[in-house]
């Protein structure tokens, strides 16, 4: 079968001569013409190689090749956010590819498997990488991040641990960046905070992170009641000079001195 080539793509430039003529066996209905471009790095965008074919009756039939210049895949992963860690949720993740050529595949990691727009429920910071896969076999990666912001943890200290009424203690937080103490009537923002606690008081502080996290922690102050003082004299009158002998006689069992 003799054949002519035409298009706008060159031979010997955009891909290799062909012959003028193809030969089907014996025995066999077909046989191929191969055409297999060159890449020269340039996008030129869509060229053509039509064959036409004309047989000895001068009728002819023509067949047209679209050569395209590949262009690499590039995926984007898309998702990204940050949020505190006792209001985790669900974050939807996507992906698109521009160039290369369609149909894409996406494959993700972190057991998430395949699919183009997952949704996930991470209880860490999770770097989600997706590999995007063209119908020519090349690959293209991209990641996004997951941020998840710990809570912070609180914890209070009390110098001293107890009071007698009437008198103070001083109470310090950690763990967070800003506090705002309760309880005892208390409400303030001073860290440490000094409060005299009328009686055994539960105080609580509430603390923030710098990423705007919060976490609270609680302490109880007791407030040890004042000793119950009882004495008696002996003589309760005498005569100058003389001796007295005074005795403690209080039933309160935490006097220590």
């Amino acid at each position: 079968l003799n054949f002519s080539v035409g298009g706008t793509a060159t031979q010997g430039v955009d891909y290799p001569m062909l012959p003028s003529s193809i030969t089907i066996p014996q025995g066999q209905t077909s046989a191929n013409i191969v055409i297999s471009p060159f890449w020269d790095g340039i996008v030129e965008g869509d060229e053509t190689v039509i064959i036409t074919f004309m047989d000895a009756c001068g009728n002819t039939d023509s067949l047209t090749v679209i050569i395209r210049d590949y262009i690499d895949p590039i995926v984007t992963a898309t998702g990204s956010t940050s949020f505190c860690e006792s209001s985790a949720s669900q974050v939807p993740l996507g992906a698109t590819t521009a160039n290369g050529y369609a149909p894409f595949s996406y494959t993700w990691n972190q057991g998430i498997g395949v699919g183009q727009n997952p949704i996930v429920l991470p209880t860490s910071t999770t770097t989600y990488i997706v590999t995007s896969t063209d119908v020519c076999g090349v690959n293209s990666i991209d990641s996004v991040l997951v941020t998840v912001h710990p809570d912070p943890t609180i914890t209070i200290t009390a110098n001293p641990p107890g009071v007698c009424s009437g008198f103070s203690t001083i109470l310090t937080a950690s763990g967070a960046n800003s506090y705002i103490w309760t309880g005892g009537g208390v409400n303030t923002n001073n860290n440490p905070a000094t409060v005299y606690p009328p009686d055994s008081t539960l105080y609580t502080v509430f603390g923030t992170s710098i990423n705007g996290c919060f976490g609270q922690a609680s302490i109880l102050i007791p407030v040890l009641p004042s000793p119950e003082i009882e004495f008696t004299a002996d003589p309760l009158g005498a005569c100058v000079p003389s001796n007295v002998q005074f005795n403690e006689t209080s039933p309160d069992s935490n006097i220590t001195s």
